[in-house]
């Protein structure tokens, strides 16, 4: 059985201050053509597909054009292709459920609101039966109140009904405290599952796992508290993950018959992303072994960082639309810069010049660089001269005096703000 994956659409993102719609429309034309070509079973979505719980009516038009048209693609036994679409944490769970029941009728499977019940879909091949699981993104509390509603229906009980300490119901609602890591929440989910590990199992989940690659357009929990352990998904022959935007593939002890892969983001959505971007073309045998191959996505416009000197830059590059952040290794920046930069690169992202003064003095810097003992402006000369690699000039020296001096009469003047 083969199935292609896909994530983290994030149909409606922006890019500073590029919208990003076009692009994406570009991408979805040609992951279509892609899935008519394979004429996989089913379509694989792993959360992210919008930007925000509340989109736009043009990302809602975006996503729904490209599902109809997959789901309009026959495959070559004369079946109908299926398309399983979990929630991210990026989309409203409740939003994308909306008449799940009715639209599971045209082959289109959206996981619900967590409930605590999650039912396999059952595809058949010729070597037997392929269960797949959708677990929408999921928080402690998300499993918490989902167990204790279902509590309550065990033993009667209702929303402002008043429950004695020993009553079995409020024992029952005090385990579940334990449950208070993301990796408590989906150790728990999947234990409700009752998977079978002897028959071959499919899930859509959207997690950060420990040990994998973040980049810059995602926000994992300080500390990492929200890194669950890959192992809990070792009854599962292949584990469509999303939720980071690097592609990669998750160590596991199963082996081909436990294949952990984030099939990352369609597009590069920040410049940390600067690697191909594909999509993931998985095939199941009858004895649960995974194979798993990617076929490049080719972007309408790239997104990509040109570093050297102004005249090295202006005299070596071409034009370009590609999205561009340029890190500039100047010494000294002049006002005409940007201004010729944006006439050659008019998709200019950002002029990045931080990056090169961090690496020429070591990557890094401290307040034990600056002597503490001194006043404001000579301060602020400090800071300066270590992130320039060079002094302020007179002009520099007046205009900064100038602003503290300014800050200073303000405060004494009675402004009690903060600064």
């Amino acid at each position: 059985m083969k199935f292609i994956h896909l994530s983290d659409l994030h149909i409606g993102k922006m890019l500073e201050r590029y919208r990003l719609i076009e692009d994406q429309r570009f991408i979805l034309d040609q992951i279509v053509d892609i899935i008519e070509a394979e004429s996989p079973d089913a379509v694989l979505i792993s959360g992210d597909v919008y930007d925000r719980s509340v989109p736009p009516e043009e990302t809602v038009d975006v996503l729904g054009d490209f599902l109809v048209r997959i789901s309009r693609i026959t495959l070559p036994n004369g079946g109908k292709m299926q398309i399983f679409l979990s929630s991210g944490n990026h989309d409203s769970a409740e939003r994308l459920a909306f008449c799940r029941a009715l639209l599971k009728e045209s082959g289109l499977h959206i996981s619900p609101v967590y409930d605590g019940n999650i039912e396999p879909f059952v595809m058949k091949d010729e070597f037997g039966e392929v269960y797949i699981y959708m677990l929408p993104f999921l928080k402690p509390v998300y499993v918490r109140e989902a167990l204790k509603n279902i509590y309550r229906k065990q033993y009667n009980i209702g929303p402002n009904d008043f429950i004695e300490e020993d009553h079995p119901f409020a024992a029952a609602v005090k385990q579940l405290e334990k449950i208070s890591s993301y990796n408590d929440a989906v150790k728990k989910a999947i234990e409700l599952m009752n998977v079978d590990p002897e028959k071959r199992n499919i899930i859509l989940t959207h997690q950060f796992l420990a040990n994998s690659r973040t980049c810059d357009s995602e926000m994992p929990n300080v500390g990492g508290l929200d890194a669950i352990d890959a192992e809990l998904y070792h009854d599962f022959n292949y584990v469509a993950l999303g939720h980071l935007h690097t592609p990669q593939k998750l160590n596991t002890e199963g082996g081909n018959k436990n294949v952990v892969y984030y099939c990352g983001t369609p597009l590069k959505y920040s410049f940390s992303e600067e690697m191909s971007k594909s999509v993931a073309v998985v095939s199941i045998d009858g004895e649960g072994c995974v194979d798993l191959r990617k076929i490049p996505l080719t972007p309408l416009r790239d997104l990509r960082t040109i570093r050297g000197t102004f005249d090295e830059i202006i005299s070596s590059q071409q034009g370009s639309t590609d999205y561009i952040r340029v890190i500039l290794e100047d010494k000294q920046l002049l006002s005409h810069f940007s201004n010729d930069l944006k006439k050659l690169f008019p998709n200019l992202v950002t002029i990045d010049t931080k990056a090169a003064r961090l690496e020429s003095t070591g990557g890094t810097f401290s307040s034990d660089d600056i002597s503490p003992d001194i006043g404001p402006a000579a301060i602020f000369k400090q800071f300066f001269k270590i992130m320039n690699d060079r002094d302020m000039t007179d002009d520099e020296e007046k205009h900064i005096v100038s602003l503290i001096e300014s800050v200073i009469e303000d405060m004494s003047s009675g402004s009690k703000g903060e600064i």
